[in-house]
């Protein structure tokens, strides 16, 4: 044990200098692999620090694939870079709302094994966006981290792809349809009780657009 190897102070120095030194390490490689992420055009998604100062935190860019219901949606996601990494995964967290099983609609929290005890050393920030990207069209409603979203996917899966390409166009900037108009008529009607666009689409998906379910969930 260290602590019994060196005077008091010695140990504390010992410790200071080695945190600071897996910290430059862990800068080095941030550094290196967002510079090389930079130069990847065919990934389809981008990295950036929110500041430049802070490379702990990263925003997390790509658009969605074409023919899903996530079709040209552009979705922002928020990558907390921990002490550990590269030991373990960074936080990742939705910050453009989605629907999908694997991921919370409330708080955007994702359920994917690379972030819960998959990462390995090789894994890197490229690997954590192509699978985060990947997630949105290989479901796994078996491990849902929103239970209802998954029970619909799994049970009404042409109500869940309507409602996965509404939330696409309202949060992501996906493609309007013309089918979404009846959605748009439902949510004006909930809101004219006094709720936010958010709470009534949010209270409508959750109710296979049932404007009755959808005010018995809200009361």
């Amino acid at each position: 044990d260290d602590a019994t190897k060196y005077p008091i102070f010695v140990y504390i120095l010992h410790r200071s200098y080695s945190s600071f030194v897996k910290m430059d390490l862990q800068k080095k490689r941030l550094k290196n692999e967002l510079n090389r992420f930079a130069t990847k055009k065919d990934l389809g998604c981008s990295i950036k620090p929110y500041l430049e100062s802070d490379l702990t935190r990263l925003k997390g860019l790509f658009t969605g694939f074409s023919e899903s219901a996530y079709e040209n949606g552009t979705y922002e996601v928020e990558i907390n870079v921990t002490k550990e990494y590269p030991h373990k995964a960074p936080k990742a967290r939705f910050i453009t709302k989605v629907w999908h099983p694997n991921i919370s609609s409330v708080t955007g929290c994702i359920c994917l094994n690379l972030l819960n005890g998959d990462w390995q050393l090789v894994d890197n920030l490229a690997t954590l966006m192509g699978s985060i990207k990947a997630l949105l069209i290989c479901a796994e409603p078996n491990d849902p981290q929103d239970a209802p979203v998954a029970s619909q996917y799994s049970n009404r899966r042409d109500m869940f792809d309507l409602t996965a390409s509404f939330w696409n166009y309202r949060y992501a900037g996906g493609e309007r349809k013309d089918c979404f108009n009846k959605f748009e008529e439902k949510v004006k009607s909930v809101c004219q009780k006094g709720y936010t666009e958010d709470q009534a689409i949010h209270a409508l998906s959750m109710n296979d657009w049932s404007c009755v379910e959808a005010f018995n969930s809200l009361n």
